[in-house]
C-alpha cells in the first residue's frame, strides 16, 4: 500500500489554484509557470539518464516538490535540485 503525504498534496493543490486565479489576470505569468514545469521535467528526464549511463547515482524524482521548485525558479531551481542531491551524494545524511 502506497502513502500520501496529505500536507504536501494540499499545498500543491492551493499553489496551483493561487497559479490558475492570478493566470485569469495575468495569463502571461500561468503560461511562464507551465512552461517553466514542462522543459524543467524534460530536463530533468533527460539528465537522470545521462546520469543513469555514467554510473552517477544522483536522481531528482517527479513529483509535487520539484513540480513546485521548477515552477516558481525554472532553471536556477533545477540546479538547486540537482546541488542538493549531490551535496547528499557526497556530504551523505
Amino acid at each position: 500500500m502506497t502513502s500520501v503525504n496529505i500536507p504536501l498534496l494540499i499545498i500543491t493543490a492551493v499553489t496551483l489554484i493561487v497559479i490558475l486565479l492570478i493566470g485569469r489576470k495575468r495569463p502571461d505569468y500561468a503560461i511562464n509557470f507551465f512552461l517553466r514545469i514542462g522543459l524543467c521535467f524534460v530536463a530533468i528526464y533527460f539528465i537522470n539518464d545521462a546520469f543513469l549511463s555514467k554510473g552517477i547515482s544522483v536522481c531528482i524524482a517527479m513529483n509535487a516538490v520539484t513540480f513546485l521548485t521548477c515552477g516558481f525558479l525554472g532553471f536556477p531551481g533545477l540546479f538547486l535540485l540537482y546541488g542538493l542531491g549531490f551535496w547528499d551524494l557526497f556530504m551523505g545524511v
